[in-house]
């Protein structure tokens, strides 16, 4: 009888919580999964399409709705069969809920000033012109409501000591989420840096570009980091001083400008996606060939030979376990 009476008293309620804890824990970690994944969210979208904030409206929604049954296992794209049917927000002990008192749902937010903080003119002046992006910090909190270890357990043994302070053995599990008698699980905010300058579709094809075209999307942002360096001042007074020095000493074909000769004022740039070998270039007056990219350099072709050498090794290391 005694040892009957000590497992009423202490292990069967152990046990209970301790399912009632294994829940609350896989909770945690779903509430991990959903602030970290709405925030990765933010990488995928087309800002040149999109608003800034339609962007962060449509992520944040999405993912509301995803973690509405509590788990990204599965999505039925119904939003009552998975926000308000109960059977399966249910574990083996707990229940919970994004709406309950002290919880909130998932929640991101975009600081679109983030490169004010630079003192640099190319990166602010780039960021103003280009990007639409910033960083991204998403949050939550999920409240936790126990179901299964009743408030009252053998109580003539432990006089008025409660387990819990209300239980849930019958009616609405959202019901009780909403009660207050919760455990709140606290959200690690997380943060990224989305970086939105880059390109997300091809446009008018502007992967194709030869120094001698002085437009298109991957020129703008390349000229706007180039004519807003710190050091483009210098450059310009350089390039004057060194023009009127060749002009006054005959070095330099008066018809120079005429022939579109090379201008230390603006960038060059040369992209050849997927094309290999070299391409021509109108330069002074006459064709002239240029690799394409150093894969192949003259005589010496030192990436081409790097990666002979280095074979399917990480950094040429041939026995991994010695690096």
């Amino acid at each position: 009888m005694v040892e009957t009476a000590i497992s009423m008293i202490i292990i069967v309620p152990v046990i209970l919580y301790s399912l009632y804890l294994y829940d609350a824990l896989s909770y945690k970690l779903d509430l991990q999964e959903a602030i970290t994944g709405a925030a990765w969210d933010f990488t995928t979208r087309d800002y040149q399409a999109e608003s800034t904030s339609a962007i962060q409206g449509s992520v944040q929604r999405n993912n509301r709705l995803t973690w509405c049954d509590h788990t990204s296992a599965y999505d039925s794209y119904d939003r009552n069969y998975d926000c308000e049917n109960e059977g399966h927000h249910k574990a083996v002990a707990a229940h919970a809920c994004w709406l309950g008192d002290g919880a909130k749902q998932v929640t991101c937010s975009i600081d679109t000033g983030y490169a004010n903080y630079y003192l640099q003119p190319a990166i602010t002046g780039f960021h103003g012109r280009f990007t639409h992006g910033g960083f991204v910090t998403c949050d939550a909190r999920l409240s936790v409501a126990n179901y299964l270890v009743p408030q009252e357990f053998l109580q003539q043994f432990h006089g008025d000591h409660k387990l819990f302070e209300r239980d849930q053995l019958s009616g609405s599990v959202h019901d009780a989420s909403a009660s207050g008698n919760v455990l709140v699980l606290e959200g690690q905010p997380f943060g990224l840096l989305v970086d939105t300058w880059a390109l997300n579709r091809d446009g008018n094809n502007p992967w194709q570009i030869s120094p001698d075209q002085k437009r298109g999307e991957i020129y703008d942002r390349v000229n706007t980091i180039y004519q807003r360096n710190l050091g483009y001042v210098t450059t310009v007074a350089a390039s004057a001083d060194f023009f009127a020095t060749a002009y006054s000493k005959d070095l330099l074909n008066p018809a120079f400008p005429l022939l579109m000769g090379d201008n230390p004022l603006t960038p060059n740039i040369s992209i050849r996606k997927g094309l290999p070998g070299d391409q021509t270039i109108r330069q002074e007056g006459r064709n002239a060939k240029y690799f394409s990219y150093p894969w192949k350099d003259w005589a010496r072709d030192p990436y081409l030979r790097s990666s002979q050498a280095r074979g399917n090794n990480y950094m040429g290391n041939k026995r991994p376990e010695e690096f």
